[in-house]
């Protein structure tokens, strides 16, 4: 298992985008911080797919 450590980062971002997270994050009945976490690794793990994907179709 990786060594996990924790990291501090300021985002600036449109007022459109806080406010799509802020509605998430009530739904789901999470932070709005985890919720731009969440989309965050999502984003890396479809990345990673979607990468693999494209080289499968070059070779």
């Amino acid at each position: 298992m990786e060594n996990q450590q924790d990291v501090k980062v300021t985002l600036r971002y449109p007022k459109r985008i806080e406010d799509e997270y802020r509605k998430l994050a009530e739904k789901e009945g999470i932070s709005k911080n985890s919720a731009i976490v969440q989309a965050l690794a999502w984003a890396l793990e479809f990345r990673g797919k979607f990468m693999n994907e494209s080289n499968n179709k070059a070779v």
